[in-house]
């Protein structure tokens, strides 16, 4: 699938992209208690999207890194159109 095929609410979304930016890790109170988020905003061929990850998937990759992110779900947040990942989800670095 690819970036502008994207949209709000699909589940199931396997997708290819490169790593273009990263935002400042931050800590954030969810009803789990307090966890580290980071926006990643990658792109590909077709457009561009911000990557929302949690705790140790922030660690797994850094701009420029070309990734792979299984069985994520597309979501709205601030009126823009965001990818974030499940627990059954995946994400992983292609570079070789």
């Amino acid at each position: 699938m690819k970036i502008a095929e994207l949209k709000v609410g699909m589940n199931n979304v396997d997708i290819e992209a490169v790593v273009i930016e990263k935002s400042e890790v931050r800590t954030v109170q969810t009803k789990y208690g307090f966890r580290e988020v980071c926006d990643f905003l990658i792109q590909d061929e077709t457009g561009k999207i911000y990557l929302t990850l949690w705790e140790k998937n922030i660690q797994k990759i850094k701009v420029g890194d070309r990734i792979k992110i299984e069985k994520a779900f597309v979501s709205q947040f601030k009126n823009k159109k965001q990818l974030n990942i499940p627990k059954n989800g995946k994400v992983e670095v292609l570079n070789i």
